[in-house]
């Protein structure tokens, strides 16, 4: 019956139910025929809607632009000094009585992902956690039962997301969880510096290091009593693991840079500067020329040191305020970046320094200055994508709500899209059975008609009979 039309008017009051039936169409018919008659109406609104939906998301997607632009610190990726491409500089955290607090970073150290990191603030006795963002996340005071931290110098974050604190007033390295959960304690000289692998710690100490399973057992000990022999070490500050379990070791009073293999075994060693243990008079009886060819990086106080994702060992040099790199290979010095100054993208005694392979930018503490600064150096990555992370993370930050909106108001629109749906097929259904009630009610009006009808004439037809009689 579809695509036929039946006129209530054309039933007729001797027609059986079944025959008007027939002459109905069935629902089925009649919520096609509803469709079709609603569906011009209807589509003409959906087109409207998407064409409203399109533009509101254009109007997100320009808020978002709006938004990252505003987000991100001014000058940001155009201030260059020294070859460093300065990102943001962070002074503080939204913490304390006065609503702020300001910072003392003496290390850093990166989350495994890479999208956040650890500072050690010595000087407040703690340590904070902040995104590359620079957005502060949480601190912690204490840890175990309530033990507070002791002049914090050197942190390092384990594969597993362990924290390794060391503080070296206590001759000793904490480790904890991210909750500060007390795991077990090490025991050694002054710590200066940490790294940590998947199955092995390292601790650097004024005579040497350390190294020790994941439980805290001691494996061995390189090093002795601290000195300027070739096998003896002087603060060790800056220690980097590759992912063969070679260890880079920065020597620091020495001015010496190291590479061991897991075993322990010393594969090379290169001088990076004049040893600050040596006293001023080397350095004023050496000429520049004696001092290049002996030591072409000219470092003057190597700390922090990590790696990039090209390989490449970075060091900070505390008093020559720049990042100088190196070759893994060989220790081969392949140049420095930096110039010193106090404002941003500049280094202020620069003192520790950690990569996230994520974003392909570095973090470097300033503790005598009270920040840090995010940056990129050139040649940190081989892959042309490296800057993409970055990108798409600042994107992300920046367009959080705005897209979580959208997102909201699509699920709101397909909910009112499905309801309205619904509704039409309702009415369209409801619509059917009163033209069916209507129907069966006109024709037993007419049933009634006819028999009063039918009664009018039998009575006139008895009224002449009787006349004529």
């Amino acid at each position: 019956m579809s695509g036929q039309h039946t006129d209530l008017d054309d039933i007729s009051a001797q027609e059986t139910p079944q025959q008007i039936s027939e002459k109905v169409p069935d629902l089925d018919d009649i919520d096609s025929v509803q469709v079709l008659e609603e569906e011009a109406p209807h589509r003409r609104g959906r087109i409207l809607l998407t064409i409203e939906l399109i533009i509101l998301i254009l109007i997100l997607l320009l808020s978002c632009a709006y938004l990252m632009f505003l987000y991100r610190p001014k000058g940001s990726g155009s201030i260059n000094e020294g070859g460093i491409t300065w990102i943001r500089s962070v002074y503080g955290i939204p913490y304390g009585p006065a609503g702020w607090d300001t910072i003392r970073p003496a290390s850093v150290s990166m989350n495994p992902g890479g999208n956040t990191f650890w500072v050690a603030d010595a000087a407040f006795d703690r340590i904070i956690e902040f995104d590359m963002n620079g957005q502060y996340k949480r601190l912690l005071y204490t840890y175990g039962d309530g033990q507070p931290f002791y002049y914090p110098t050197d942190i390092e974050v384990g594969p597993d997301g362990t924290l390794y604190v060391a503080e070296e007033t206590y001759n000793h390295v904490v480790a904890i969880t991210p909750d500060g959960d007390l795991k077990f304690t090490i025991a050694i000289e002054s710590p200066s510096a940490i790294v940590a692998g998947t199955d092995m710690i390292v601790v650097g100490g004024r005579g040497g290091f350390a190294a020790y399973e994941t439980d805290g057992t001691l494996i061995g000990v390189v090093g002795g009593p601290k000195g300027q022999g070739i096998d003896q070490f002087d603060s060790v500050q800056g220690l980097a693991m590759d992912d063969q379990y070679n260890l880079f070791v920065v020597d620091t009073f020495n001015n010496r840079l190291s590479k061991f293999d897991k075993e322990g075994d010393r594969i090379w060693i290169v001088e990076l500067g004049v040893p600050g243990n040596a006293g001023i008079s080397v350095g004023r009886e050496m000429s520049q020329e004696d001092i290049a060819e002996r030591a072409s990086a000219t470092m003057q106080m190597p700390s922090g040191i990590t790696i990039d994702a090209a390989g490449r060992l970075l060091i900070a040099d505390n008093l020559d305020f720049t990042i100088a790199i190196f070759n893994p290979s060989d220790g081969a010095f392949l140049g420095k970046y930096g110039v010193y100054g106090e404002k941003d993208g500049q280094l202020f005694y620069p003192n520790d320094i950690a990569y996230s392979k994520t974003e392909n930018a570095f973090v470097v503490t300033e503790p005598n200055w009270g920040r840090y600064q995010i940056f990129t150096i050139p040649g940190s990555s081989t892959s042309p994508f490296a800057n993409m992370g970055r990108t798409l993370n600042d994107l992300l930050r920046s367009c959080c709500w705005p897209l979580l909106l959208l997102l909201l108001l699509v699920a709101i629109w397909a909910a009112i899209k499905r309801y309205r749906k619904y509704r039409d097929e309702q009415e369209a259904r409801e619509a059917a059975e009163d033209a069916l009630e209507d129907a069966g009610r006109f024709a037993g009006d007419d049933e009634e008609i006819r028999v009063i009808e039918q009664d009018t004439i039998e009575q006139d037809l008895s009224v002449r009979e009787g006349d004529v009689s």
